[in-house]
């Protein structure tokens, strides 16, 4: 297992940001809390990551990831789809993946 960055940084308001090494720079994935309750937003790499980093970060900030509303992936790129291969690998039901982007 991968050793955990840095906690989720402030960017403003109810948006954090974990910052997640990616090649030779970083990967961010985004937590966006109000009231209504937690969404995270593009979620690294791999499944592994999900749990070396994203999960562990989510922990400290006494969040469970069945506490999360929704899961955003932006687009498919491999530095953002982490999420998907960790809900496909753990079979994990408590999550619906819709394909269909938001714009059209």
């Amino acid at each position: 297992m991968k050793t955990m960055s840095a906690p989720f940084e402030k960017v403003i308001g109810g948006i954090y940001r974990l910052k997640i090494p990616f090649d030779t720079v970083y990967t961010s994935v985004f937590l966006v809390v109000s009231e209504s309750g937690a969404v995270l937003v593009d979620c690294a790499t791999t499944s592994s990551d999900v749990d070396g980093y994203i999960l562990p970060t989510l922990a400290c900030m006494e969040y469970k990831i069945t506490d999360l509303k929704a899961v955003v992936i932006t687009h498919n790129h491999g530095d953002h789809a982490g999420f998907q291969e960790f809900c496909n690998t753990r079979r994990a039901s408590f999550f619906k993946i819709y394909k269909k982007p938001l714009l059209a």
